[in-house]
């Protein structure tokens, strides 16, 4: 194994635990206060993995801001850049395999939101969570050279709909078993927030970069 893929191996693991460790802080402080909002599992423990994975992987594809990235850019460079902005749904041609790609992405947010939160289990709130997510993600993109734009929002939410169609389709298949198995008490908004401001607050990419290959 060369260097270069021991440094990326070791830029992705440094992106993955600015995540991981904010949302464990968060998991044992609940748990050490006695609070009934956290409950253990195996189950509920893998797919919670399973779910936290997925978040940084679309974090990491999507290339969501971070603090750091006006200091790289600077406020000239990249950051808030009308050109980059995109406030009109499909007004920029159709793009089929990107768009594709963007419902993809959010495919199994639809799957794991409900699965994993009994109180999401609703369409509109399956949508909304994808809407919100997306939404977070095109926000942060304001801060870096990546473009801000309302058709992934659009197509972001179509993928999280599908997702949950395709939730309901096995929880009908399976007899409702799969419904109720698994529930993680603390909430989805704080699961969601955790993993998204560690990697928005603690991942300095340009920082890492420098570090590990010299310059």
């Amino acid at each position: 194994m060369n260097d270069y893929v021991i440094q990326g191996i070791l830029m992705d693991g440094y992106e993955f635990l600015s995540s991981v460790i904010p949302l464990f802080i968060l998991f044992v402080t609940l748990r050490e206060k006695g609070q009934k909002n956290v409950k253990d599992g195996r189950l509920c423990l893998a797919v919670s993995a399973v779910f936290l994975v997925y978040l940084w992987g679309v974090f990491h594809f999507t290339g969501a801001g971070t603090i750091w990235e006006p200091v790289q850019y600077g406020m000239s460079g990249g950051v808030f850049r009308q050109e980059k902005i995109n406030l009109i749904p499909f007004s920029r041609g159709i793009d089929p395999v990107g768009y594709g790609l963007n419902i993809v992405l959010f495919l199994p947010f639809g799957f794991l939101l409900p699965l994993l939160w009994k109180e999401t289990d609703s369409l509109c709130k399956t949508a909304a969570g994808g809407a919100m997510l997306s939404l977070l993600i095109e926000l942060s993109q304001l801060l870096n050279n990546r473009s801000t734009d309302v058709d992934d929002l659009i197509l972001n939410t179509a993928g999280a709909v599908l997702g949950y169609g395709a939730f309901r389709i096995l929880d009908l298949i399976s007899g409702g078993k799969i419904r109720g198995r698994i529930n993680v008490r603390m909430g989805p908004v704080l699961f969601i927030a955790a993993a998204f401001l560690g990697r928005f607050f603690f991942f300095d990419e340009m920082g890492a970069a420098g570090f590990l290959y010299g310059f």
